[in-house]
Formats: structure tokens, sequence, C-alpha cells
């Protein structure tokens, strides 16, 4: 039984050996056509109904399984091992409590489209079965939660419902394999064909923009001053595109938080666009004219909470129609590939501008300085929060993969740390929910073992995830995890601060995390200043063949910018 488990109620029991020769389950047929996936990975969290097709998954398959502690961990490393490898993620889910303790993980998700696929036990149909406590309206659940939802109503369809299911979940929407629990560990004629593996992906030819559309945008493009290209997760394949626009146009270049990285090195790189900008670039955000977004959702993020870009005309290039204006009014939507779109406009451009505001040295040269430009306000015995983001920045190890939890704290990492390429900065902040990170962390170590996985992670949303510290040590997950640690709720503790109510409900006082980790098997320090970081060099500074995990205790009154926008 899980965490969310009560009595077994009516699953038929497996086919023994002897009768095997002329039947299997539904457990083992649906495991066999798991395997044909080609997914060497799956999370889970087992019940009582899917512990026979986890069993044969690993006994007679071999896959490597990832048992967790609690089900939105589980979720959540299947997710990011989706988005670590582009592939898909698996994770399997006890029905009823299992999938509700999933649920907010779920529709982390589904908001960041993720190629996921779950499959979970149902509620019985098979009449007269004795009453299930479990029940639990999963497709009402799916739908809010905007999952596909495929149930398998019997065992002849249940591979079909599989197949189903999956196809769904590679286009990028996650999928809910609900298999009833009398079906799932029924009795069942062998497969009669091959097992069918992933669907073959057909490349849709990138979508081209109108004429008319590229002739309106190049006209703003000619006629801006001060322009700026900023590019989303739906733009990371058009790097090269997106430089030759900007050399033709006098742009800069930057990205949204999931972009970060794909400029780096250039000398247009402005870095991430918002809230999270690096304190040299902000000011900079001030003062451009035209923005032009490739693939970017343009959320609150980008906008800086509406402080950015008020009074500018905003471009938005995206393939999917829908979310253009999705999140914030824009003056021009494009529909089209990001690629295609960049490419369009370059052979549109006119000559490049004799003097290029943004291109000036002065201008080139302040996007080139450290992300960090403050002093230190560290305390005794409480540090900066951003001055231990900048030294990590320095510390850390170049190929890294960065995974942050929510809350306040995720904007040091997020605005004073570098990763060497696009898709190596996760924030699990897609349903704004805290505690999700370390399952996502897991799951990207996983799937890149060549990178140092780094999971930054508040006490707040460590304390609701606790749990899978021991799936770390457990795994012997190689992961560095950092704790910014300010003994608050400090998102909560910053918004009373800002309307001038008393904060004290939102303070809950120090835990020794370091003492939590090495209980459980895991190396740990506790840090309370600059000095005491710098001496963790040696732990820090090489890639990790097991976890360690950082205390860092800092100062919960000095508030990130991105925070101070909002409020």
């Amino acid at each position: 039984m899980t965490s969310g488990s009560g009595p077994c109620y009516g699953p038929a029991p497996m086919a023994t050996t002897a009768e095997t020769t002329s039947t299997t389950t539904v457990s083992r047929l649906l495991a066999t056509e798991i395997a044909a996936l080609g997914v060497p990975h799956v999370f889970s969290l087992m019940g009582e109904d899917t512990a026979a097709l986890i069993t044969s998954l690993v006994d007679d398959h071999g896959l490597e399984l990832l048992t967790m502690r609690h089900e939105s961990a589980a979720v959540m490393a299947a997710d990011s091992y989706s988005w670590a490898t582009g592939g898909l993620g698996v994770c399997v889910l006890s029905h009823g409590p299992g999938f509700t303790n999933g649920l907010t993980a779920l529709t982390t998700a589904a908001r960041s489209e993720r190629k996921l696929l779950v499959v979970a036990g149902h509620d019985a149909h098979r009449p007269g079965m004795r009453p299930e406590m479990k029940r639990t309206d999963q497709a009402a659940h799916a739908a809010a939660a905007g999952l596909g939802f495929f149930l398998a109503r019997d065992a002849e369809h249940a591979p079909q419902a599989l197949a189903e299911a999956v196809a769904h979940a590679v286009t990028g929407r996650v999928a809910l394999l609900a298999v009833p629990v009398d079906v799932l560990n029924s009795a069942t004629s062998p497969a009669r064909s091959e097992p069918r593996g992933l669907p073959a992906s057909a490349a849709e030819p990138a979508r081209s923009p109108s004429p008319e559309d590229v002739e309106r945008v190049s006209a703003m493009l000619a006629e801006a001053r001060r322009p700026l290209l900023v590019a989303g997760r739906g733009a990371l394949h058009a790097r090269d595109e997106l430089l030759a626009l900007a050399e033709r146009t006098g742009a800069l270049v930057g990205t949204t938080l999931l972009g970060k990285g794909l400029f780096r090195g250039h000398r247009l790189d402005a870095g991430v666009v918002g809230g999270w900008a690096s304190d040299p670039v902000r000011p900079l955000l001030d003062d451009v004219d035209l923005v032009v977004a490739f693939g970017a959702s343009l959320n609150s993020f980008t906008l800086a909470f509406g402080n950015l870009f008020g009074s500018i005309p905003i471009v938005q290039v995206d393939v999917d129609p829908s979310h253009l204006g999705a999140h914030y009014p824009v003056t021009v939507g494009v529909v089209a590939d990001s690629r295609a779109a960049a490419e369009a406009l370059v052979r549109a451009a006119g000559e490049p501008p004799a003097d290029p505001e943004l291109h000036r040295p002065d201008v080139l040269e302040r996007i080139a300085r450290p992300l960090y430009l403050g002093g230190d306000e560290s305390v005794e015995g409480r540090a900066d929060g951003s001055v231990l983001a900048a030294i990590l920045d320095e510390m850390l190890p170049a190929e890294r993969t960065v995974v942050t939890d929510g809350g306040h704290f995720m904007g040091f990492p997020g605005m004073y740390l570098n990763v060497p390429g696009p898709n190596r900065f996760r924030v699990t902040q897609a349903y704004a929910a805290i505690g999700l990170g370390i399952g996502a962390a897991i799951g990207a170590a996983i799937a890149r073992p060549g990178d140092q996985t780094v999971f930054f992670a508040g006490d707040a949303g460590l304390m609701m995830s606790l749990g899978d510290l021991e799936t770390v040590a457990r795994y012997g997950v190689p992961l560095a995890i950092v704790v910014m640690d300010d003994g608050a709720l400090g998102a909560e503790r910053h918004f009373l601060d800002m309307m001038h109510v008393n904060n004290a409900q939102s303070i809950f006082g120090d835990v020794d995390f370091a003492a939590v980790a090495r209980a459980l098997g895991i190396e740990s320090a506790t840090v309370r200043s600059p000095d005491d970081l710098r001496a963790l060099a040696p732990e820090l500074g090489r890639k990790r063949t097991a976890p360690f995990l950082v205390d860092c205790k800092i100062r919960g009154d000095l508030r990130a910018r991105w925070l101070e926008e909002l409020g």
C-alpha cells in the first residue's frame, strides 16, 4: 500500500506459473507493451493495484524502476526525465489517493506541455465487487488538470488504450491511462502480435509566416532604434537565425527563463529577460522600444509582472495560434515556426543600421559584466542569498543542469547562475506550487549522468517533500542539493511585509537540514557565511558521485528583485 492506500478490494489474483502457457494477466501484457516503448526508466510509488505491473516491468523486462516516497515526486521525476531527454517519461501510480496525491504535479506537467505517460489503476468495473474506499472520478480530475484520459475498459481493449495514450503523450500532452483494478490484474490471452513500441513521429513542415506579417514586422524592426529579440522554449532550434536577425537589425537577443543559456557567449546576449534579468541588464530593458518574441509565452516572469514593455509594441511569433496574446496583449501576433520566421525577416531586412544604439561598445560592455553587481549584506550567522548564488556560479562544474523548487529564493539561482546552454535550467513553477523540485531534480539527474545536476530548494518546499531525500540516498542520486534556508515561507513573509502586516505566522524557525541529511545517509554541511561556502569548493566544484547537501542559512529579510516587482 502507498501512503495514500487503504485496504485492497477486488483485484483478481495473477495467473499461476502453470497457467501462463495459455493465459497471462493484463498487468504482464501492459508491461510488455510499455517495455517496447524503449524508455529505460520508470518512476513510481506502487499501490496494491499496480504492484504486479511494476514487478513485471522490472522482473520480466529489466526496466530501471525508481520508487519514490511520494506520488508527486514520481510524477515530477518522469516529467523532468522527459524534459531532459526530449523523449517520453513514464510514471505508474495507484488509483484513488495515489492518483490525487500526484495531481498537483500532474497539473504542473500538463501546463509544461510535457511528453508524459501516466499509468494508474482505476475503480473496478466488475458488478458485485465489494465497496471501494478509493473510488474517485479520475476522468473529472484529469479534465480539470488538462490531462488526456484513456480508459482501458476491458482486457481486450487495454493494449489499444495504451497505444492511444502513448500517441497522445508523444505530442507533448500528458496522458493518463486508467485501468480498472479488476481488469489490471485479471487473466487474459497472451498477445497475438508484437508490441507496438513508440509511434513513428511524422515531422511536420515548418510553418512559414505570411508575406503580410513579414512585411509588417520588418517595417517595425526598421523603425525601431533599440529592438530586442526574445527567444523562449519554442525557439531553441532558431539560435543562429535569431543572431543573424539581431546583427541585421541592431537588436540585442535575450531569452525567457526556459531558454536560459541559448545565446551564451555571444556578444549580443542580454541573458534572461524580465523579472529575473541580471543586474547589469535590467536597466537596459526599460529602454528598448520594440520586442519581438519567438516561441515565448510572455508570461508574468518575462514581463516582470507588468513592469516591463507596457507602452512599447510587442510582436509574438508562435507556431500555436492559441499562444498568441494568451498571457499578455500583443501588438502583432504571427503564426509561424520561429526559425522560419527569423529566416524570412533576415531576407526581408535592409542594410544593417549604421550605428545601432544597442550595439555600441558601452552597451556590449554592460551586458558582459558579472550577473551580480550588488554588495554583500551577510550578517553574523546569516548569509546574503544573492552572494551565495554568485559564488556558486563560479564554483559549480561548468557542465551543469540546474533544477529549482518554487519560492522566493528561486530568484537567486535564476538571476545569478549561468548554465552552459538551453534546456539546462528547470524551474517547477508552471502551476506555482512548491515542494515539487526534488522529484524533478532526480529525474534530470537520471536522464543526464554526464552533467552535475544541482537542486535548489527552499526550506518550506523541502519540508513538504522531505521523504524523497531518502530516495536520493537510497539510489545514490549524485545531486548537489543547495537549501536556501530562511526559516520561513519566504514569499509570504515578503508579501506581508510589503502590505505592512505582521509576518509572524509565516515564520517557522530553524531546521537542521544538514543533520537530517546525514541521518538519511547524505553527506552535508551548513553554511552561514560566504566564506563557509567557499570552503566547500572541493565538494561542490567537482562532479559528484554521491549526493551532497548544503544547508545555507540566509537572511530572510532580504528581498529578491523579482518579488519586489511583483509587489
